[in-house]
């Protein structure tokens, strides 16, 4: 019999370049067994491997929302909420069906509002707000759908009589508003985010230019029951509403210059992301400025951190290579300046948004595979843990 490789455990660590006054600490959030029940990690650990050999990440997606819960799956469309001590809190996505052809009615959920053609192949991204709403991204056709606190999928309230959708919801209640806003028929959604206030941001690659004067991203920008607010300058926002993006320092200059604007789409005064002085390695040229980062995040406090990850230099074991990536996190301050960079090495490779996520209060979550368990570890800045 072929020897089975081993899975070497992974004692996450990081290492911190900050100054003094603002030492961080990092420690293991929580842990989740390897078995596929709920309240576990949602994989057993002979699958891992089987997940590395056909080059498919273990972890599909990590992401903390702006009250600091942690959401995580393994599977598409069940992904699972787990409050800060590990606890299970809920599901969502449970009851989609992935196809790749319309389903018949018969293979509908139960309860299932929506049409027969209304089926999902693949999940592109997530969000979730503070009260424990979510919103998957699903194709075909870069759909946001929505469900509640419970878990549940939102839709429209139809008169069986008659079938006519008396009071819109969900999915059908944001596209219906971008429709009439862009003046196109399917709105192509590529991002979905949710601030402290519950507030629903989407992006959309064919918005074109609806703010006058602004040629740059923008956002969709929907309330708590995702009533429309209006469009904001910016490719992200903030847990603190706050939507930005990152701009070149003068005309062809260093990506250097973050552009920032308030709650109510007012502009805010620019800050210059810079190192000071300190190494930030391949990721930051004096001439040319950043890197273009793979992700982007600004905390309650209004701090910003740019993520960047790749191939993992030093995997737990070469069979787990695939799964596992180098990630790196620049942070500064509110007012622009170079606080610190973390690096996480050997983190759980995901295969929907970044592999590291960033809490409302600044703390760097991610995941790691340990012998006997799933670890999320997180590094905080206080040096004490947050909870």
């Amino acid at each position: 019999m072929a020897s089975r490789p081993t899975i070497i455990a992974c004692a996450a660590f990081a290492l911190l370049y900050a100054p003094p006054e603002a030492p961080a600490a990092r420690a293991e959030l929580f842990s989740l067994a390897y078995d596929y029940r709920d309240s576990d990690f949602g994989i057993y650990q002979g699958n891992l491997l089987t997940r590395a050999q056909e080059g498919r990440p273990a972890l599909m997606l990590l992401h903390v929302d702006p009250g600091g819960d942690v959401w995580l799956t393994t599977q598409p469309f069940e992904v699972r909420r787990f409050s800060r001590s590990g606890e299970l809190l809920q599901g969502a996505g449970i009851g989609l069906h992935p196809s790749n052809e319309p389903h018949e009615p018969h293979q509908l959920p139960d309860g299932f509002r929506g049409l027969p053609w209304q089926f999902v192949s693949a999940m592109m991204g997530f969000a979730a707000s503070p009260d424990g709403r979510s919103v998957m991204l699903c194709e075909p056709d870069a759909r946001p759908i929505v469900f509640d606190a419970q878990g549940r999928m939102l839709s429209s309230s139809i008169d069986e009589a008659i079938y006519i959708r008396h009071e819109l919801r969900g999915e059908e209640k944001i596209v219906c508003q971008l429709r009439r806003e862009l003046g196109i028929v399917w709105p192509e959604v590529t991002g979905v985010r949710w601030d402290a206030d519950a507030n629903l941001y989407l992006g959309a690659a064919n918005a074109g230019t609806p703010i006058e004067g602004w040629t740059g991203p923008v956002l969709a920008k929907l309330g708590p029951e995702q009533d429309w607010i209006g469009w904001r300058r910016g490719s992200d926002v903030g847990t603190n509403g706050v939507t930005f993006c990152l701009e070149p320092d003068g005309q062809g200059g260093p990506l250097t210059r973050l552009l920032r604007f308030g709650a109510d789409g007012e502009a805010l005064p620019d800050l210059r992301l810079i190192p000071d002085g300190r190494e930030a390695g391949d990721d930051f040229d004096p001439q040319a400025g950043w890197a273009p980062p793979q992700h982007m995040a600004m905390d309650r406090a209004g701090n910003v951190f740019l993520s960047y990850w790749g191939a993992c230099a030093y995997p737990s074991s070469e069979a787990m290579a695939p799964l596992e990536v180098d990630a790196r996190v620049h942070g500064f301050g509110a007012d622009g300046g170079w606080r610190r960079m973390v690096v996480a090495p050997r983190t759980a490779r995901t295969a929907i948004g970044p592999p590291v996520a960033i809490g409302p209060a600044g703390d760097v979550h991610y995941g790691a595979f340990g012998d006997e368990r799933f670890h999320v570890q997180v590094i905080t800045l206080s040096g004490t843990r947050d909870g």
